[in-house]
Parts: structure tokens; sequence; C-alpha cells
């Protein structure tokens, strides 16, 4: 079984500096409780009633599900390192190759994120700028690879996506693939 969620949060400009600097001590020291403190802190928000966060429960692809297991096998060496954003808002499937309408450049997690391993679960995470048109995030994915597939999960965020106004905030994605979840 495995689980997938993510987070999508809009942060104020003064509050990405700080972000910055967690995203820099985690690349560099490997240490993963920042992310799940980050983590919690959303879910706080979500709880509180927060509408700058919002949280969408989906699924693994069947090619991501493959490309984990060829690299636990040591049978591949590229690892899930981009994610991609779109605006589309068809459900999640299995069979999902792509994102329905992927939009901008995908973000390279290894420069403006975070690609960790946390015990059983896989954490992603990235800062998205401002992209010219397009003031909302409907969808996410993580790949392996700055453009085509392999796309390990699709997040869908159609009917509790956040818009943002230029200028005044910035996205912060978190992603989180949890292999055999305790129930």
């Amino acid at each position: 079984m495995v689980k997938d969620w993510a987070y999508l949060a809009g942060l104020k400009p003064d509050e990405v500096p700080p972000l910055q600097a967690m995203i820099k001590y985690v690349r560099e020291t490997h240490d993963t409780r920042p992310i799940e403190q980050f983590n919690q802190g959303l879910e706080d928000r979500i709880k509180a009633g927060d509408p700058s966060v919002t949280k969408s429960e989906d699924i693994m692809t069947t090619v991501g599900l493959q490309e984990c297991i060829k690299l636990m096998v040591n049978a591949s060496t590229t690892r899930w390192r981009y994610m991609g954003v779109g605006t589309g808002t068809t459900a999640a499937a299995i069979a999902n190759t792509a994102l329905a309408t992927e939009g901008g450049t995908r973000q390279d997690m290894s420069v403006n994120g975070w690609r960790e391993a946390i015990g059983m679960k896989l954490a992603f995470g990235a800062i998205w700028p401002e992209l010219a048109g397009m003031n909302s995030i409907k969808e996410i994915g993580i790949f392996n690879a700055a453009s085509g597939p392999s796309m390990m999960n699709r997040e869908v965020f159609a009917n509790n996506s956040l818009s943002r106004t230029a200028g005044r905030n910035v996205f912060i994605l978190s992603v989180v693939v949890e292999f055999c979840p305790i129930a």
C-alpha cells in the first residue's frame, strides 16, 4: 500500500527567506526534522481554517511505482528531481503519465526545494516562483526529467486550489509519498 498527499500554501514575501534558509539547511545536512515540522505546521493551519493552505490526497502512478521499484533494486539511477505544475482539473488516475495541462518550467527540487527520504516516506518540496499568466495551481506532479515522462504521482487541487496576486505571495508545494503506511 502507498499513501500519497500534498500541500499547497500561499506565502507572503516576508515568509520566503526563513523557508529558503530551512531548505538550504535540509539540503546541506539531510536533517529531515524541519520538513516534518513544516508539514505539521501546514496541517495545523488547515485544521485552524487557514484559507491560504490546502491539501490533496491522490495517487501514485503505475509508472511512478515501477520506477521506484527500479530504484530500490538498483536497476535505475534516475532520481525524482523535478516538480511540475498545471491547471488541469481531471481526476488523478494511476495510468496518468503527464499532467493534464502543465504550465511553465519544472522546478529542480535539488536547487529550489528538497528531496529527502524519511523512513518509509519520500518527501519533496519546492518554492514556486511567479509564472506568467498562471495565478492558480490546480495540479502537481513529481518527475525524473526536466521535460517529458516519467511522472511519479499526480495531485489535483481542483476543488480547493489557491489563487494568488502577482508580487504579493508565493506558492510552496510539499509532497509526501509513504510506503507501507500504518493504518
